[in-house]
């Protein structure tokens, strides 16, 4: 008998132990399964508080140039995307490299972005000593991609194609306009009309306005503008446009094309590239909000309405897109660089 009652204690002590066993794997595996949703919910990206106050954007030119009106036109419609105010600040000279080095005074993560044109490190270092390096932004994304073309004043000059123009440089030094040696507008066509035999000289201008204003006067005989900024002055017949610094023809405007300088013999492509950059060391986070928010302006439909008035042209690179335009923007002025100082 007592046996039999040892026998049957044994036997609830041995129930007793798996039945705790099973209670505590219920509960480890209930553990287990909050823990790893915990895990889950702390990877997902969550609202990201930025700007904390207002975003201000630098814009290293004039309130009057492309740059400038291109930024003020996006930031109306990004207030929109962020909920926040955005104020544009202009800080001129250098042709970029005055508000670059200003930046810097920036830390990583502030309210603070600025536009960066990419010749403030393709060809400004290449002419003087900058207190900047690249890595000193983060590009966040591109903002504008504008197709240079050189303008004529034919009815001074005569010149009505780039064969005129070889013919005028034959006789006369031609004039150039362009913001003078250390601006990517003096170093593609001083490369230009050296590869084409052409004796000229520039006639420095404080902004492309200026060298309109001047190519109108009769100042000079030709000047380099974007295609944006040129496109009034063709329309009305008061400029003609000689060649698109491009692979392709210009066909923007109606009725009007634009031959590439390529297919006249010449490997000169060249763009005024322009991006969104932060200061370095911000997070990738705050990067990638930002990222997602100027996307967000570039598919409004309104928003395209209105920079398509104006044939600008919006590039929606990512970070590592920007920089391999980078990259190849600072070999061909490095090539064109080489070719004038021999």
């Amino acid at each position: 008998m007592k046996k039999i009652l040892l026998l049957l204690l044994s036997m609830v002590l041995v129930l007793s132990v798996f039945g705790g066993c099973s209670k505590n794997e219920e509960k480890n595996s209930k553990d287990s399964t909050v823990e790893s949703t915990n895990n889950e919910d702390s990877s997902k990206d969550s609202t990201v508080d930025y700007p904390k106050k207002e975003l201000r954007i630098i814009v290293p030119a004039g309130a009057a140039g492309n740059m400038s009106v291109n930024t003020r036109i996006i930031g109306k419609y990004l207030e929109k995307e962020l909920g926040k105010s955005v104020a544009i600040e202009n800080r001129p000279g250098a042709g970029g490299i005055v508000g670059a080095t200003e930046y810097l005074v920036e830390e990583a993560n502030s309210d603070t972005i600025i536009v960066l044109p990419s010749l403030v490190h393709s060809v400004a270092p290449l002419y003087q000593k900058v207190k900047y390096e690249a890595d000193d932004f983060i590009p966040i994304i591109g903002m504008t991609n504008a197709k240079s073309v050189v303008l004529s004043n034919h009815e001074k000059t005569g010149i009505n194609s780039f064969e005129d123009l070889i013919e005028y440089g034959k006789k006369e030094t031609v004039k150039f306009g362009s913001g003078g040696p250390g601006t990517s507008n003096y170093m593609v066509q001083a490369a230009l009309y050296k590869m084409a035999g052409i004796s000229a000289l520039t006639v420095p201008h404080k902004s492309a306005g200026e060298g309109i204003t001047n190519l109108l006067g009769g100042h000079v005989d030709v000047t380099l503008a974007s295609a944006t900024l040129a496109k009034e002055y063709i329309l009305d017949g008061s400029l003609t446009p000689l060649f698109v610094l491009d692979n392709e023809a210009y066909t923007k405007y109606e009725g009007v094309e634009i031959p590439s300088i390529n297919k006249l013999g010449y490997d000169l492509t060249f763009d005024s590239y322009v991006y969104f950059a932060a200061r370095k060391g911000t997070d990738q986070k705050v990067i990638d909000y930002l990222y997602n928010k100027f996307e967000a302006v570039y598919q409004n439909e309104e928003f395209k309405k209105e920079v398509q008035k104006r044939s600008v042209v919006i590039v929606e690179d990512n970070g590592q897109e920007v920089e391999e335009h980078i990259n190849k923007a600072t070999e061909a002025a490095k090539k064109f660089y080489d070719l004038i100082e021999k």
